[in-house]
């Protein structure tokens, strides 16, 4: 199988399934916020003799409640997820479908960042001094980091582990 056809088999089984579980996730962690603070004014409007400091919280917790509903809703809108799903195959495909981990801040063949990585982030440089500052971290003087295309300090359970779940790369220091 040539490597174009193992990066498209890698990016329609490994990051599809990557970006299904991630896109859950989010969605799960915005109800479980959206249902905490909903309880938190429940709890607190039931509750009899309210101290001033209380009473301040609820007012508090009810604008809160609103500004959430407003985000909630556009980030749970078609279109942002629709935006957040091309993002993350994109991102998947950089860490898990790369080859060599080109353009990435685990490409061996190069001492500065990526061509791709100053472009993108060419108006930000917090961003790009993160992403030097691990380049160096990671490469502590050393040449080769990869191994396989997979980063050196990844366990071999992990790397077996997304291997058999179809990734063919493993550009990144940890995998949730």
């Amino acid at each position: 199988m040539t490597t174009e056809k193992n990066i498209k088999k890698c990016q329609n089984t490994y990051c599809k399934q990557y970006t299904k579980k991630n896109i859950k996730m989010i969605k799960n962690m915005s109800n479980i916020m959206k249902m905490n603070l909903s309880n938190r004014i429940t709890k607190l409007e039931k509750k009899k003799n309210k101290s001033k400091e209380e009473i301040d919280n609820l007012e508090v917790y009810k604008l809160n409640y609103k500004e959430f509903i407003k985000m909630y809703k556009k980030e749970q809108s078609k279109t942002k997820l629709k935006y957040d799903e091309k993002t993350m195959m994109e991102s998947c495909a950089k860490t898990f479908c790369n080859p060599d981990c080109k353009e990435t801040v685990f490409d061996e063949s190069t001492k500065h960042l990526p061509k791709d990585l100053l472009v993108k982030y060419k108006d930000n440089n917090i961003m790009l001094n993160v992403f030097r500052k691990l380049k160096k971290d990671i490469f502590k003087g050393k040449k080769n980091i990869l191994t396989d295309s997979f980063y050196n300090d990844l366990s071999r359970k992990t790397v077996k582990n997304i291997k058999k779940k179809g990734a063919i790369s493993g550009c990144t220091k940890m995998v949730l």
